[in-house]
């Protein structure tokens, strides 16, 4: 009787020391276990509280999603609310694959750089992964409209179904609360939905639903595990927990070899273009000065924290700083689409 692992984490909201840790847990896994295994990421890997992520618009997020060798990862808010669409091919090529939305449109079809599922072959066992993301109002403002979910996902699983998919797995952002009702809908067509957003840690999952829940908590504390059992009568759960994964556990050196291989952050006190009205909204404002004090950039017109001073970023990826000297700004000589434009892709 074939047995398909599922490893998943959700909400890491850029914590990207402890995606190492996690990513190296899964490798442990992979490398011992006598079944397939597949590595799921539950969305909103970005955070712009964090510097580099900010810098980057998520895609360093996704970079190092594709090193610690994520199979399939669902979009999640975090990047669309802040960036918008455009930003999901970026997302695509850093992490090697299409990110997954299935209930999201613009223009009627699919966002460019997303899929609605996808079918994987692991192991000769073929699992089909569909993608859900929770909707925000604000979505419209870049184009972005609502499908019916439940229409979406049954579609999107009736096609797997008939592509040969013996495993359907929904892979979501919408929440515990919008998974759970989605659940009843999805019974015979979909085996189990490894969750995200609402950031719950379900330590023995969800059994008390239409279809077995998962969710791993956030900040990349725990590591989600799924056992499913594959007969000709489908797929079965046997077994879902989590597991903690501390602070004292070994990275997985793909991932940290990535994480060090970003230029260094701008340090505070820098602003960018759009702080400086180039190409921005504010270019119709005059420049307010910052609040001098602590938690505040001294020289950003964004007067955003120190720890966030990073938002601050043009689209073109052209950072500026001012020195005490009153000089001219200069442009930070590496772009954030350095990464993935001058190095090659992982092994």
């Amino acid at each position: 009787m074939p047995t398909l692992e599922l490893l998943h984490w959700n909400d890491v909201h850029a914590r990207f020391e402890g995606l190492a840790r996690l990513a190296g847990r899964a490798r442990q896994i992979r490398d011992a276990a006598p079944h397939p295994v597949l590595l799921l990421d539950g969305g909103d890997v970005e955070d712009t509280g964090v510097r580099l992520s900010a810098m980057t618009y998520g895609v360093a997020g996704w970079r190092l999603l594709g090193a610690a060798g994520v199979d399939a990862a669902v979009v999640g808010n975090g990047g669309l609310l802040r960036y918008g669409p455009t930003v999901l091919p970026r997302y695509a090529q850093a992490l090697g694959s299409a990110p997954l939305v299935c209930d999201l449109e613009v223009d009627g079809a699919t966002p460019t750089g997303a899929a609605p599922s996808t079918l994987l072959e692991v192991d000769g066992l073929r699992v089909g992964i569909i993608g859900s993301t929770d909707y925000y109002t604000q979505y419209d403002a870049s184009g972005v409209r609502e499908r019916g979910r439940v229409t979406a996902v049954r579609r999107e699983a009736d096609g797997l179904r008939a592509r040969g998919a013996e495993v359907v797995v929904l892979l979501s952002h919408a929440g515990i609360h919008h998974d759970r009702g989605l659940s009843w809908a999805l019974r015979g067509r979909v085996d189990v939905i490894v969750g995200g957003h609402t950031h719950d840690l379900l330590h023995k999952g969800d059994r008390d639903q239409g279809v077995p829940i998962a969710q791993a908590g956030w900040r990349a504390e725990h590591l989600g595990r799924v056992l499913l059992e594959v007969d000709a009568d489908g797929a079965r759960v046997v077994d879902m927990h989590v597991e903690p994964v501390p602070a004292s556990a070994p990275g997985d050196p793909a991932v940290l070899a990535e994480l060090a291989a970003w230029p260094p952050a701008p340090s505070p006190g820098r602003s960018c273009a759009p702080c400086s009205g180039a190409g921005s909204r504010r270019s119709s404002r005059p420049p307010r000065p910052a609040p001098s004090g602590a938690g505040r950039t001294a020289s950003c017109t964004s007067s955003v924290p120190t720890s966030t001073a990073a938002r601050c970023t043009s689209v073109a990826g052209r950072w500026r700083t001012t020195a005490a000297t009153g000089s001219p700004p200069r442009t930070w000589s590496s772009p954030p689409t350095a990464p993935w434009s001058t190095r090659s892709r992982r092994t």
